[in-house]
């Protein structure tokens, strides 16, 4: 606690959020995986697949992408 960090992302299921559509919404996370390759000078390879402590509820505004 104490820390907080803010960006985009996008629901890949409802448990699931790895970029945003202006509304927002907060869960807390129970796992995450950075890329392997992530470097923090350049951010190259900036990205993580985050899940979810609790599901978001899908509506007509809250979806998940189509992969």
């Amino acid at each position: 606690k104490g820390q907080e960090h803010l960006c985009g992302a996008s629901l890949i299921s409802e448990h699931v959020l790895s970029s945003d559509d202006g509304t927002e919404k907060t869960r807390s996370i129970s796992q995450w995986v950075i890329h392997e390759d992530y470097n923090v000078i350049f951010f190259a390879n900036d990205i993580a697949i985050l899940k979810l402590a609790s599901p978001f509820t899908f509506n007509d505004q809250v979806k998940a992408v189509n992969l």
